[in-house]
């Protein structure tokens, strides 16, 4: 089946909000979208789904237009089966999140069985589109999912209420880079620590990622669940400092697309080696690591790894 792209919409959004911000003539908002329409095939084939047993409790009141209109509504990067063959959401291109993302989530599902999620509070950090927001609201009592971008909780949200999971999820747009985590989390009404931070995919984009362990720490009890891209040895070309101690690390060049999901919020990103990874840990008090997978991908080497106080 024909979608259109993740890429495609989240442009599109883009060009809207350019239009937003400016006074613009109908022809100068004309020019800009034709621009924006321009060059690539706007639609991806999906593949077919099995009819299935719905994982969203609203979608049974969901006619196949008003799922449509859900669909191009907001900028999606991913999707998921919720039933019948349908899909909320839809892939990023041809060869990117072009498959239905799994439910439960296989990742949250090994953490648990690592350690028993049932009855936690969670902070998850870099929600995306919802999906491991989910699948920890499966085990955990409480689930605090945030993201820096606002697209990217308006679509959590959407996630969260077709499942009908708002009584166990809360969203809220939380920029790492714009000040201590501790402090946005009090400005929302939450003083209270998490027993687990989950941290997936999100580390490798900030530019101080030092100092955002230091506030997981302040903010989580128990564990800190980590699965971030780390530096080769080879690439080492910066020292990061805290406390007078020395950490090898690579500076990366973000792209600074502000509508694509996959780039971060600055324009440099800190990259830690492994052993300067361990090291922060192990010194801001996180006394058992537990590596759970270390892989090379495309773009380098990934872990995965528990983190226990």
């Amino acid at each position: 089946m024909k979608k259109l792209s993740g890429e495609f919409l989240s442009n599109v959004h883009a060009a809207l909000g350019k239009a937003n911000a400016s006074a613009l003539s109908n022809e100068e908002i004309g020019d800009l979208l034709r621009r924006t329409l321009k060059g690539n095939d706007p639609y991806v084939e999906l593949p077919t789904l099995q009819a299935g047993a719905s994982t969203a409790s609203r979608f049974a009141t969901f006619d196949g237009q008003s799922l449509q209109r859900l669909n191009s509504m907001l900028p999606w990067s991913s999707f998921r089966a919720i039933g019948n063959g349908d899909i909320l959401g839809t892939a990023w291109s041809q060869n990117k999140r072009n498959t239905a993302a799994p439910y439960p989530d296989p990742q949250v599902e090994g953490l648990h069985g690592r350690i028993d999620l049932t009855g936690m509070s969670v902070l998850e950090l870099g929600c995306f589109e919802g999906h491991h927001s989910l699948s920890l609201a499966e085990h955990c009592s409480e689930v605090w999912g945030i993201d820096g971008r606002i697209e990217n909780v308006i679509k959590t949200l959407v996630q969260v209420w077709m499942a009908g999971m708002e009584d166990r999820v809360k969203v809220n747009l939380v920029d790492l880079e714009r000040g201590p985590l501790k402090q946005q989390l009090s400005s929302l009404g939450r003083d209270r620590p998490f027993d687990l931070v989950h941290h997936r995919g999100v580390l490798y984009h900030l530019s101080d990622p030092i100092a955002n362990l230091i506030q997981c720490k302040d903010v989580c009890t128990k564990h800190l669940y980590l699965h971030t891209q780390i530096a080769d040895h080879r690439q080492v070309d910066v020292e990061l400092t805290h406390d007078g101690r020395r950490y090898a690390a690579h500076a990366y060049q973000e792209p600074l697309q502000r509508n694509s999901p996959f780039a971060g919020l600055t324009p440099v990103a800190h990259w830690l080696t492994q052993d300067s990874l361990t090291s922060v840990l192990m010194d801001i008090g996180f006394a058992k690591i537990e590596v759970i997978k270390l892989d090379e991908e495309r773009n380098g080497w990934r872990v995965e790894l528990i983190a226990s106080r």
